[in-house]
């Protein structure tokens, strides 16, 4: 089982960040912007190769790009708002 939107989430990640000023790329803030994202888009889950390109190519119309690369910029801009690196994880109680 995958979701082939993580896969077009990276993708776009990689090819927006360059363009946005001042954004992090450390692990952490990386995997925080992906998180962030991947709870805003709509997952596509598949069981088969055929599958996964299938929905790979309904993906990747304009309007699952367009809808990838919001939830991205939208992320970007609250984990660099406040970003978590550089601070120790608290347990919870």
């Amino acid at each position: 089982m995958k979701n082939v939107v993580e896969g077009l989430v990276v993708r776009e990640y990689e090819r927006l960040l360059p363009s946005v000023p001042g954004a992090c790329n450390c692990a952490l803030c990386r995997e925080d912007v992906m998180v962030y994202a991947l709870n805003r888009i709509q997952p596509h889950y598949v069981t088969t190769p055929a599958g996964e390109v299938i929905a790979g190519v309904e993906m990747e119309k304009v309007q699952g790009q367009a809808d990838i690369a919001v939830a991205l910029m939208e992320a970007i801009r609250v984990v660099a708002s406040a970003p978590r690196h550089g601070k120790r994880a608290t347990k919870a109680r």
